[in-house]
């Protein structure tokens, strides 16, 4: 959805190359993790493993003190 998980930024007026004028697109971290995650490149395989790492890291020094045990990435 528009504004919750992007911005559009047009320019306005003429492309001072010539062309169609510039549109950027600003994601949310949700919104880039969950493209980056989709990919089925080597990079997507990667954002994967990060964000799977990231997560089970923050699970486990939040809940190391409830269960003692620790989370494995393969």
């Amino acid at each position: 959805m528009e504004k919750r998980d992007f911005i559009v930024f047009t320019q306005k007026g003429e492309n001072p190359v010539g062309g169609r004028p510039v549109t950027e697109y600003h994601l949310s971290i949700d919104s880039a993790k969950h493209v980056a995650m989709m990919c089925g490149t080597d990079k997507g395989f990667e954002a994967r493993f990060y964000f799977s790492a990231l997560l089970c890291y923050n699970l486990s020094t939040d809940m190391i003190q409830l269960s003692g045990q620790s989370c494995s990435i393969y």
